[in-house]
Protein backbone atom coordinates (compact mmCIF):
# COMPACT_ATOMS: atom_id res chain seq x y z
CA UNK A 1 0.00 0.00 0.00
CA UNK A 2 2.86 2.31 0.74
CA UNK A 3 4.93 1.26 -2.17
CA UNK A 4 8.23 0.58 -0.19
CA UNK A 5 10.12 -1.89 1.30
CA UNK A 6 11.64 -1.89 4.50
CA UNK A 7 14.06 -3.73 6.97
CA UNK A 8 12.50 -6.29 9.41
CA UNK A 9 14.85 -4.96 12.00
CA UNK A 10 12.96 -1.21 11.33
CA UNK A 11 9.87 -2.86 12.57
CA UNK A 12 8.89 -3.18 16.42
CA UNK A 13 5.19 -3.78 18.18
CA UNK A 14 3.46 -2.63 14.62
CA UNK A 15 5.50 0.57 14.91
CA UNK A 16 7.85 1.40 12.22
CA UNK A 17 10.89 3.66 12.33
CA UNK A 18 10.45 7.46 11.17
CA UNK A 19 13.44 7.26 8.70
CA UNK A 20 12.04 4.50 6.77
CA UNK A 21 9.23 6.67 5.60
CA UNK A 22 10.94 9.88 5.80
CA UNK A 23 14.13 8.73 3.46
CA UNK A 24 11.15 8.21 1.07
CA UNK A 25 9.54 11.63 0.88
CA UNK A 26 13.54 12.96 0.17
CA UNK A 27 13.17 11.72 -2.95
CA UNK A 28 11.16 13.57 -5.33
CA UNK A 29 8.70 11.84 -7.47
CA UNK A 30 9.91 11.66 -10.65
CA UNK A 31 8.12 13.39 -13.74
CA UNK A 32 6.57 10.54 -15.40
CA UNK A 33 5.34 8.78 -12.16
CA UNK A 34 1.94 7.37 -12.12
CA UNK A 35 -1.10 7.75 -10.69
CA UNK A 36 -0.06 4.91 -8.29
CA UNK A 37 3.22 5.83 -7.34
CA UNK A 38 1.42 9.75 -6.12
CA UNK A 39 -0.81 7.56 -3.75
CA UNK A 40 1.79 5.38 -1.86
CA UNK A 41 3.54 8.68 -1.56
CA UNK A 42 0.88 10.52 -0.90
CA UNK A 43 -0.02 7.63 1.57
CA UNK A 44 3.23 8.56 3.26
CA UNK A 45 2.84 11.93 3.56
CA UNK A 46 -0.30 11.33 5.37
CA UNK A 47 0.51 8.46 8.11
CA UNK A 48 3.87 10.70 9.18
CA UNK A 49 1.27 13.57 9.84
CA UNK A 50 -1.01 11.71 11.37
CA UNK A 51 1.30 9.90 13.67
CA UNK A 52 4.06 12.01 14.05
CA UNK A 53 1.64 15.02 14.52
CA UNK A 54 -2.19 14.64 15.25
CA UNK A 55 -2.42 11.62 16.78
CA UNK A 56 1.84 11.32 18.49
CA UNK A 57 2.69 9.24 20.97
CA UNK A 58 5.55 9.63 23.19
CA UNK A 59 8.30 7.50 21.32
CA UNK A 60 9.35 10.18 18.99
CA UNK A 61 11.00 8.15 16.24
CA UNK A 62 8.00 5.82 15.36
CA UNK A 63 5.14 5.32 13.37
CA UNK A 64 2.51 3.36 14.69
CA UNK A 65 1.18 1.71 11.17
CA UNK A 66 -2.40 0.73 12.63
CA UNK A 67 -3.52 4.10 10.70
CA UNK A 68 -1.82 2.85 7.20
CA UNK A 69 -4.99 0.45 6.66
CA UNK A 70 -7.59 3.67 7.09
CA UNK A 71 -5.34 5.60 3.75
CA UNK A 72 -6.10 2.85 1.58
CA UNK A 73 -9.10 4.58 0.07
CA UNK A 74 -7.82 8.35 -0.60
CA UNK A 75 -11.35 9.36 -1.26
CA UNK A 76 -12.59 8.63 1.88
CA UNK A 77 -10.33 9.35 3.96
CA UNK A 78 -11.15 12.96 4.85
CA UNK A 79 -14.99 11.58 5.68
CA UNK A 80 -13.44 10.11 8.90
CA UNK A 81 -13.40 12.52 12.21
CA UNK A 82 -10.22 12.92 12.97
CA UNK A 83 -10.98 16.23 14.88
CA UNK A 84 -12.54 13.42 17.33
CA UNK A 85 -9.81 11.15 17.25
CA UNK A 86 -6.77 14.05 18.03
CA UNK A 87 -9.15 15.22 20.92
CA UNK A 88 -9.96 11.60 22.59
CA UNK A 89 -5.97 11.10 22.26
CA UNK A 90 -4.91 14.51 23.55
CA UNK A 91 -7.46 14.39 26.65
CA UNK A 92 -5.87 10.30 27.31
CA UNK A 93 -2.41 12.02 27.29
CA UNK A 94 -3.10 14.95 29.79
CA UNK A 95 -4.87 11.90 31.85
CA UNK A 96 -1.46 9.70 31.56
CA UNK A 97 0.80 13.10 32.57
CA UNK A 98 -0.97 13.86 35.80
CA UNK A 99 0.88 11.14 37.03
CA UNK A 100 4.25 12.35 38.61
CA UNK A 101 6.00 9.19 37.66
CA UNK A 102 5.19 10.40 34.14
CA UNK A 103 8.15 12.34 32.32
CA UNK A 104 6.67 12.29 28.64
CA UNK A 105 3.18 13.47 27.15
CA UNK A 106 2.08 12.70 23.58
CA UNK A 107 -1.21 14.20 21.66
CA UNK A 108 -1.86 17.81 19.95
CA UNK A 109 -0.49 20.04 22.28
CA UNK A 110 -0.56 22.71 20.17
CA UNK A 111 -4.66 22.85 20.56
CA UNK A 112 -3.92 23.20 24.39
CA UNK A 113 -1.18 25.83 23.63
CA UNK A 114 -3.90 27.77 21.70
CA UNK A 115 -6.41 28.00 24.35
CA UNK A 116 -3.74 28.72 27.17
CA UNK A 117 -1.40 31.50 25.78
CA UNK A 118 1.34 31.27 28.30
CA UNK A 119 2.17 27.70 27.24
CA UNK A 120 2.75 29.14 23.77
CA UNK A 121 5.39 30.89 22.07
CA UNK A 122 5.25 34.52 21.95
CA UNK A 123 4.71 35.69 18.23
CA UNK A 124 7.16 38.43 17.10
CA UNK A 125 5.05 39.60 14.25
CA UNK A 126 1.71 41.24 15.47
CA UNK A 127 -0.99 39.11 15.39
CA UNK A 128 -2.72 41.80 12.82
CA UNK A 129 -0.75 40.69 10.37
CA UNK A 130 -2.70 37.28 10.42
CA UNK A 131 -5.58 37.36 10.32
CA UNK A 132 -7.33 33.95 9.79
CA UNK A 133 -8.05 31.57 12.09
CA UNK A 134 -5.52 30.64 14.72
CA UNK A 135 -5.30 27.19 12.99
CA UNK A 136 -4.08 29.22 9.73
CA UNK A 137 -1.57 31.34 11.72
CA UNK A 138 0.05 28.23 13.49
CA UNK A 139 -0.15 26.04 10.49
CA UNK A 140 2.75 23.63 10.36
CA UNK A 141 5.00 22.40 7.61
CA UNK A 142 6.73 19.23 7.78
CA UNK A 143 10.40 18.88 7.34
CA UNK A 144 12.89 16.59 7.92
CA UNK A 145 16.14 17.09 9.79
CA UNK A 146 19.47 14.54 9.04
CA UNK A 147 17.76 12.36 11.95
CA UNK A 148 15.00 12.00 9.40
CA UNK A 149 12.49 12.73 12.64
CA UNK A 150 10.04 14.43 11.59
CA UNK A 151 9.51 18.38 12.89
CA UNK A 152 7.30 21.04 12.30
CA UNK A 153 7.55 24.86 12.08
CA UNK A 154 4.82 27.62 12.26
CA UNK A 155 4.13 29.78 9.85
CA UNK A 156 5.12 33.54 11.99
CA UNK A 157 8.54 33.95 13.63
CA UNK A 158 8.43 32.58 17.05
CA UNK A 159 10.23 33.55 20.40
CA UNK A 160 10.01 30.85 22.10
CA UNK A 161 12.59 31.77 25.27
CA UNK A 162 10.13 31.79 27.44
CA UNK A 163 8.01 28.85 27.15
CA UNK A 164 8.54 25.65 27.82
CA UNK A 165 9.43 22.84 25.77
CA UNK A 166 9.18 18.71 25.61
CA UNK A 167 9.31 19.30 29.93
CA UNK A 168 6.29 17.59 31.58
CA UNK A 169 6.93 18.64 35.41
CA UNK A 170 6.98 22.33 33.91
CA UNK A 171 3.70 22.13 31.67
CA UNK A 172 2.30 20.17 35.11
CA UNK A 173 2.88 23.59 37.49
CA UNK A 174 1.38 25.80 35.04
CA UNK A 175 -1.98 23.82 34.72
CA UNK A 176 -2.20 23.40 38.53
CA UNK A 177 -1.39 27.41 39.03
CA UNK A 178 -3.68 28.26 36.46
CA UNK A 179 -5.76 31.25 36.89
CA UNK A 180 -9.50 31.38 35.00
CA UNK A 181 -8.59 34.25 33.00
CA UNK A 182 -5.86 32.41 31.68
CA UNK A 183 -7.59 29.79 29.54
CA UNK A 184 -9.45 31.27 26.21
CA UNK A 185 -12.82 29.34 26.24
CA UNK A 186 -14.03 30.15 23.07
CA UNK A 187 -10.38 31.52 20.65
CA UNK A 188 -12.68 31.54 16.96
CA UNK A 189 -15.20 34.01 17.19
CA UNK A 190 -17.97 34.34 14.65
CA UNK A 191 -16.36 36.54 12.10
CA UNK A 192 -13.62 34.23 11.99
CA UNK A 193 -16.05 30.89 11.52
CA UNK A 194 -17.51 32.51 8.94
CA UNK A 195 -14.21 32.72 7.06
CA UNK A 196 -13.68 29.14 6.81
CA UNK A 197 -14.22 26.93 4.67
CA UNK A 198 -17.87 25.24 4.93
CA UNK A 199 -16.04 21.79 5.77
CA UNK A 200 -14.98 22.86 8.75
CA UNK A 201 -17.72 24.41 10.41
CA UNK A 202 -20.11 21.09 9.08
CA UNK A 203 -22.16 19.55 11.71
CA UNK A 204 -21.69 22.67 13.87
CA UNK A 205 -25.06 21.11 15.91
CA UNK A 206 -23.09 18.06 17.74
CA UNK A 207 -20.00 20.21 18.91
CA UNK A 208 -21.87 20.58 21.84
CA UNK A 209 -22.63 17.30 22.15
CA UNK A 210 -22.33 14.69 25.53
CA UNK A 211 -21.08 11.95 23.96
CA UNK A 212 -18.06 9.29 24.30
CA UNK A 213 -14.80 10.24 21.80
CA UNK A 214 -13.04 7.41 20.77
CA UNK A 215 -9.93 6.12 18.61
CA UNK A 216 -9.16 2.86 18.55
CA UNK A 217 -8.46 1.98 22.43
CA UNK A 218 -8.77 5.22 23.37
CA UNK A 219 -12.29 6.28 24.95
CA UNK A 220 -12.87 9.54 26.48
CA UNK A 221 -16.04 11.74 27.18
CA UNK A 222 -16.90 14.21 25.55
CA UNK A 223 -18.54 17.04 28.64
CA UNK A 224 -19.32 19.73 26.57
CA UNK A 225 -22.70 20.41 29.03
CA UNK A 226 -19.94 21.31 32.22
CA UNK A 227 -18.56 24.35 30.12
CA UNK A 228 -21.84 25.76 29.05
CA UNK A 229 -21.69 28.89 31.25
CA UNK A 230 -18.18 29.86 29.34
CA UNK A 231 -20.25 29.91 26.07
CA UNK A 232 -23.09 31.86 27.49
CA UNK A 233 -25.58 29.39 28.06
CA UNK A 234 -27.73 27.63 30.79
CA UNK A 235 -25.48 25.03 32.72
CA UNK A 236 -27.42 22.61 34.49
CA UNK A 237 -26.27 19.69 36.62
CA UNK A 238 -24.19 17.77 34.58
CA UNK A 239 -25.20 13.69 34.56
CA UNK A 240 -22.32 12.14 35.68
CA UNK A 241 -22.86 8.58 34.12
CA UNK A 242 -20.36 9.03 31.59
CA UNK A 243 -17.27 8.80 33.51
CA UNK A 244 -19.02 5.73 35.78
CA UNK A 245 -16.66 3.67 34.28
CA UNK A 246 -13.57 6.12 33.21
CA UNK A 247 -11.50 4.01 35.42
CA UNK A 248 -12.04 0.72 33.27
CA UNK A 249 -11.91 2.50 30.18
CA UNK A 250 -8.12 4.16 30.65
CA UNK A 251 -7.28 0.40 31.78
CA UNK A 252 -7.85 -0.31 28.20
CA UNK A 253 -4.67 -0.39 25.57
CA UNK A 254 -3.70 -1.99 22.73
CA UNK A 255 -0.64 -3.81 24.19
CA UNK A 256 -0.72 -7.81 23.19
CA UNK A 257 -4.38 -6.95 21.14
CA UNK A 258 -2.76 -7.00 17.70
CA UNK A 259 -5.79 -8.29 16.16
CA UNK A 260 -8.52 -6.70 18.51
CA UNK A 261 -11.84 -5.56 16.77
CA UNK A 262 -12.62 -2.40 19.14
CA UNK A 263 -16.22 -1.55 17.12
CA UNK A 264 -16.83 -4.45 18.59
CA UNK A 265 -15.12 -3.83 22.24
CA UNK A 266 -16.59 -0.45 22.56
CA UNK A 267 -20.33 -1.49 21.16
Amino acid sequence: MSGIATPTAAFRSGELKFGCLARVLDTGLPPDASDAECRQRARIYLLLILAGHLLSNKSGNKVPLLYLPLLRDLETVGQYSWGSACLATLYRSLCNATNPTKSAIAGLLVLLQEHIPTMRPDRIASLEHYPDPYGVRCAFRPYFDCSYFIKYKWNNDLDIHSVVRHVVPAFRDQLIGLRPEEFIWQPYLEDVLASLPAYCTAGQDIWRSVTYLICWDVVEPHLAHRVMRQFGFHQSLPDMRLTDNQAALHSLDRRDRANQDWSTTHR
